[in-house]
């Protein structure tokens, strides 16, 4: 089946639940749903590059740990285990006592 083919049955979801996506809060099936159909709108090439920049450290590390500028490229290596801690405090309730993983 071709790629348009997927897209136009996928859309019919919308249209035959008549759905408002800018109306009240949506029922946690079709937010589900909204996101996993925007995210196939999108080619490859964005997807890829979309979750690169999840691994890119955001400002707020820069501030929170400053390092020397040879040691820059530490920012890019644990960014990806900030991104875990803050997921697993969030698991276990925490929510972030560090202003290090508030990124």
């Amino acid at each position: 089946m071709r790629k348009s083919s997927k897209l136009a049955k996928s859309a019919l979801f919308y249209v035959s639940q008549m759905i408002n996506l800018h109306g009240e809060e949506l029922p946690v099936d079709v937010r589900k749903y909204h996101n996993i159909y925007s995210r196939s709108l999108k080619p490859f090439g964005y997807k890829v590059g979309t979750y690169l920049l999840l691994l890119y450290p955001s400002s707020s590390v820069f501030r929170s740990l400053t390092l020397p500028k040879s040691l820059y490229f530490l920012y890019i290596t644990l960014r990806p285990l900030f991104i875990l801690w803050r997921a697993l405090l969030e698991i276990m309730g925490a929510g972030s006592i560090d202003p290090l993983i508030d990124v």
